[in-house]
């Protein structure tokens, strides 16, 4: 994560690794309304950085 950080300072490491925490230590608590508005309002911002991340890795390799 340490090179993530480094290569991509915009991308906010805390909301990827948080948003993957919620689903795997909460997951007694997740509502399917909650599940709902995380997929449909915060996965594809956090899509677009990853894709954007790979596209930058794959030109550097």
């Amino acid at each position: 994560m340490d090179d993530l950080k480094e290569g991509y300072p915009k991308t906010d490491g805390k909301k990827i690794s948080g948003f993957k925490d919620v689903f795997t230590h909460v997951y007694v608590g997740i509502t399917d309304t909650l599940l709902w508005d995380n997929a449909m309002k915060r996965l594809p911002d956090r899509i677009k950085e990853v894709r954007h991340i790979l596209k930058e890795r794959e030109k550097r390799l």
